[in-house]
């Protein structure tokens, strides 16, 4: 609901870090340890990673360990002047739908099972709009051939590998 704020800068990036199911373990582990060593009793966030060379260290510290766990990623890197050219882009609810999709079917073309999960955002409504929206007009969903999911979930309580993709 409401207009997107696009801020002072001018790119939006869009990230999902693909950890395979076999690696799970592995990357809670590495998560918990990113966490104590570098963030204390708190969570990884880039909107409290400050701009100074102290913050800049610690992302490179992050980043650096997380080279040992096998990982990739997919990203879109989104020039906000050109969405200003698009009316329907300043609804928050649209560019989230929009870009999640976008990005997601890229699942669909490399693997033939995945479990996305999403970084929980918005009112309920729109939560249960967006999971509509992902099953039926992405084709992100289980169906006869797959058993694809695609999940809203709170990237601190329910599934804290989220806060990967957001250091990203």
């Amino acid at each position: 609901k409401g207009d997107l704020d696009y801020g002072n800068m001018p790119y939006c990036v869009y990230a999902a870090v693909v950890i395979d199911e076999n690696d799970l373990q592995a990357a809670r582990s590495l998560h918990a340890e990113i966490i104590s060593r570098e963030f204390g009793q708190g969570f990884m966030k880039s909107s409290i990673i400050r701009n100074d060379d102290k913050d800049y260290a610690k992302t490179i510290n992050v980043l650096t360990a997380m080279k040992q766990l096998k990982h990739y990623v997919i990203a879109l890197v989104i020039d906000k002047e050109m969405l200003q050219k698009h009316p329907g882009f300043k609804y928050k609810s649209v560019f989230i739908k929009y870009f999640q999709r976008l990005i997601s079917k890229n699942f669909l073309d490399i693997y033939t099972n995945f479990h996305i999960k999403f970084d929980k955002t918005g009112y309920e409504e729109f939560r249960i709009s967006l999971d509509s929206y992902m099953r039926d007009k992405a084709g992100i969903g289980p169906n006869l051939f797959s058993s694809n999911t695609f999940e809203l979930v709170d990237d601190r309580t329910e599934e804290p590998l989220i806060q990967f993709a957001d250091l990203y």
